[in-house]
């Protein structure tokens, strides 16, 4: 059975001049995908920048392993965050001035590790990239530039991936392509999967669905 990796519990968001947000509770096990569902506004994006430690909650915790995250000094969890989370945002973020390479190359700078040995060139193969490697972003389709988000995202093997609206702007055959992907790239590098999304065409692929509708409340 897969262990327990990620707890978030009685997570809730006071901020002035903007509604309450309370969250559920999550339970995220390793090698698991977890989808959270929700139109725009609900907090979807807010919840992924908690659970990755980028935005203190006022109430709750995010234990990762056990331990809250929140509680760590901001160096420790920047460690951790690069070493065991790999994003996929809702923009891409490529650097324009970068080759592709050099772009999802990024992720192992940021983490401050060595990349493995040929890692790199086996997911360009994989995806389908070997040949745009040295091009810059702008040389690259949209769909290009989405396969190289998800390889930086999952090179250095994360124990958890997080997916901000990844199929959004996409029609259905994209949308499948892409979705299917990232659930690939996430089994070969034994990650939990979170994706936050309003798109339901999506949720026959996830076993744990946190619907996130009504997490709007009047502040007291």
């Amino acid at each position: 059975m897969s262990s327990l990796l990620l707890q978030c519990r009685g997570l809730r968001l006071e901020r002035p001049g903007s509604p309450l947000l309370e969250f559920p509770d999550i339970f995220v096990k390793q090698n698991s995908r977890t989808l959270l569902l929700g139109p725009s506004g609900s907090g979807k994006t807010t919840l992924l920048s908690m659970i990755a430690g980028l935005l203190e909650p006022t109430y709750g915790e995010v234990l990762l392993d056990g331990k809250d995250f929140h509680k760590m000094p901001s160096s420790v969890r920047d460690h951790i965050r690069g070493k065991r989370f790999g994003f996929i945002f809702q923009t891409l973020h490529l650097l324009p001035s970068l080759t592709l390479y050099q772009n999802i190359a990024l992720a192992s700078d940021m983490a401050e590790t060595e990349i493995e040995e040929g890692r790199l060139d086996n997911l360009l193969d994989t995806l389908g990239l070997a040949d745009k490697a040295h091009r810059k972003p702008n040389a690259l389709s949209q769909g290009e530039q989405q396969r190289g988000a998800i390889a930086r995202a999952v090179l250095n093997k994360p124990a958890i991936i997080l997916a901000d609206e990844p199929t959004s702007a996409l029609d259905d055959e994209n949308a499948k392509t892409v979705i299917d992907l990232i659930i690939k790239q996430a089994q070969d590098s034994g990650a939990a999967l979170i994706i936050s999304t309003h798109d339901t065409r999506i949720i026959n692929q996830f076993e744990n669905i946190i619907r996130l509708d009504s997490q709007i409340k009047e502040a007291a």
